[in-house]
């Protein structure tokens, strides 16, 4: 009995006091207090108003270390990105246009186009006789388009008379991708009128790869036994595919009554 009502006593007196074990109530809000989740909203708002406001100098410096891949599809983004801040990034990137590195004026020329800077058109253009720019000749032409299309196209029918071949392969493929009837008969104009050899034999390889239906007549008329070998042999080919009874019958004609070279491709092309 004794040692229990020890151990009683001890158990009571390492006990804190009851007071001590009752937890206060919780303060009640005042009046006019704004709830817990209002007052963190307020304090995100004010830390993001303390934050330096990046300027249109600083988005493009920002900007130029990927966007100078264009035209890879980062680059594209990167500049995208860049000039969705609108309008107040024309003059910054005119003064890259044409004071800035290759790959900066390349950059900027791509932007100028997607904010519709018209009057840049041709500061742009100007880019094309760059031989630095010849890995970014087609981009750069198609950028031009989304800027002026009928600038654009006009542009890539004198490009096509150019003496490097990549201009000229950077205007057939604008061409290409947006051809139509009234397209094929400017081609097929340009096709009779060059004094090219080289620029007419692109030409008729366009017009055969994008199968005009006009082109088979124009060149029986014009080009069968041209003095071009190539050219001729092309035309030869053509011919020799056609079943249309007209043409037909004008190379059975020529084989039978021409003895110079239509008469002989004539009969190659039959």
């Amino acid at each position: 009995m004794r040692i229990a009502s020890v151990a009683l006593l001890m158990l009571f007196a390492g006990a804190p006091p009851l007071a001590a074990q009752i937890k206060p109530p919780a303060a009640k809000s005042k009046k006019g207090d704004l709830p817990q989740f209002d007052s963190d909203s307020d304090a995100a708002k004010k830390k993001t108003a303390e934050r330096v406001v990046e300027t249109p100098e600083q988005a493009l410096e920002r900007a130029l270390p990927t966007a100078t891949i264009w035209p890879a599809e980062s680059g594209e983004n990167a500049i995208r990105a860049m000039v969705a801040r609108g309008p107040e990034m024309v003059p910054l990137l005119q003064a890259r246009l044409k004071a800035g590195t290759v790959l900066e004026r390349a950059v900027a020329a791509r932007g100028l186009c997607l904010l519709g800077d018209k009057a840049s058109f041709e500061a742009i253009q100007q880019l094309l006789g760059d031989s630095r720019q010849r890995a970014r000749f087609a981009p750069l032409l198609a950028s031009l388009r989304d800027l002026d299309a009928a600038r654009a196209t006009d542009l890539a029918l004198v490009l096509l008379e150019a003496d490097q071949t990549v201009l000229r392969s950077a205007a057939a493929a604008l061409l290409r991708d947006h051809k139509s009837p009234e397209l094929l008969a400017k081609l097929r104009e340009q096709l009779v009128a060059t004094k090219s050899d080289a620029v007419r034999l692109d030409l008729f390889v366009q017009l055969v790869q994008w199968k005009d239906r006009e082109l088979p007549a124009l060149a029986l008329d014009h080009f069968l036994g041209d003095d071009g070998h190539q050219l001729a042999a092309h035309v030869d080919q053509l011919l020799s595919f056609q079943e249309d009874p007209a043409i037909r019958g004008e190379l059975i004609r020529l084989a039978q009554t021409d003895r110079d070279r239509k008469g002989l491709h004539a009969t190659l092309a039959l």
